[in-house]
């Protein structure tokens, strides 16, 4: 071998030594828990309004955070501490409540804080939008775990039936990054839960290396959010809901989890919670009489409402039934998700409910 051979294959040597030598360091010192609390937000850059999230990070100064306790350090919440004068109200939820297609100031959340009630006592309702897409009653719990840090005076949880399905209880990336907090939930609530083994190359750089690039790139987001206060893809409103509906009636009961619903409550403890069913489409094209809207059939979802009704009197929580409270002109996309107006007409009734529990 040449001197030439010879240089390149001590760099290649070297190189992979360090390589090995940076990765067990990296495993040992395990810094991932240290920088989900670094953030240049709510110092350098404003706290975001709603958790990062985005449908097309291309287009928009926002990509998808996994882990909760980085999504909690870089929201407002996290930089604004309570005061004797704030009636703190915490939503949880899932795409309806974060707003999709929706800017940050016209979520539901965002409607009610403008609003600006008072309480019967002088304080005024603030109110901060932790919602995250695709509904999801487990991820909500986590969510709720979290946030019970930042003393609430009240949490309002919005779920529709889709969001007790234990089948998609596992597809969430939060539930994902907080395994072993998700375990710890859905065995409580006695619902079977299958999340993949952690190993030790998951703990190693190589493997988490996908996780510190998306970190790093929210932070350095945080200088087109605060220049331009956009944190989602902005572009005109999507066609509105399916219209003409499948014949089609079938919906597996059987997989709708009410347990967990009374473990999130539960879970809540001293902090009052306020279960809202959320408003959805109602078609009246082709099928209307076999279903709502693409998502329920008639039968199922008449069956859940009734079912939920009767669990929140047995549980004596305070429960509020939206389903229909949206006229169809106002949903856009989806059977879940309606326009900045319709979220103000929604903040209002919440706000009225919230107001009335307290006298």
């Amino acid at each position: 071998m040449g001197a030439d051979g010879r240089l390149l294959r001590n760099v290649l040597l070297k190189a992979l030594l360090l390589f090995m030598l940076f990765n067990i360091a990296y495993y040992v010192v395990q810094p991932l828990p240290l920088l989900d609390h670094l953030t240049l937000y709510n110092g350098v850059f404003p706290g975001r309004e709603r958790f990062a999230w985005s449908e097309y990070p291309d287009q928009s100064f926002s990509v998808s955070l996994a882990r909760l306790d980085a999504q909690f350090a870089s929201h407002r919440l996290a930089g604004i501490p309570k005061t004797t004068d704030e009636y703190r109200v915490l939503f949880l939820g899932d795409s309806s409540i974060w707003g999709l297609e929706v800017a940050a100031d016209g979520t539901l959340p965002a409607c009610l804080d403008r609003l600006k009630l008072s309480m019967p006592d002088g304080r005024t309702i603030r109110a901060y939008n932790l919602a995250y897409p695709a509904p999801n009653a487990l991820r909500d719990t986590l969510i709720l775990r979290h946030a019970l840090t930042y003393q609430p005076d009240l949490m309002v949880w919005p779920i529709t039936l889709r969001s007790l399905s234990q089948r998609e209880f596992a597809l969430s990336d939060i539930v994902l990054a907080q395994s072993d907090e998700a375990m710890q939930i859905a065995r409580a609530a006695g619902i079977p839960l299958s999340l993949p083994a952690a190993n030790w190359i998951d703990r190693t750089f190589w493997a988490q290396r996908s996780t510190l690039g998306t970190w790093l790139q929210h932070q350095l987001q945080g200088f087109a959010w605060r220049a331009t206060g956009i944190d989602t893809a902005p572009h005109e409103f999507a066609a509105p809901p399916q219209f003409d509906l499948s014949p089609e009636t079938g919906y597996d009961m059987t997989d709708v989890a009410y347990p967990m619903l009374v473990t999130g409550v539960a879970m809540a403890g001293n902090a009052p919670m306020l279960l809202i069913n959320e408003p959805i489409y109602l078609s009246s094209g082709k099928n209307s009489d076999l279903r709502y809207n693409a998502d329920y059939p008639r039968a199922a979802y008449d069956q859940y409402r009734a079912e939920l009704a009767s669990l929140a009197t047995q549980q004596h929580w305070r429960y509020l039934d939206l389903w229909d409270a949206v006229p169809p002109s106002q949903f856009i996309r989806t059977a879940l998700h309606y326009t900045p107006e319709a979220a103000c007409s929604i903040a209002r009734l919440i706000g009225e409910r919230i107001r009335a529990a307290a006298q």
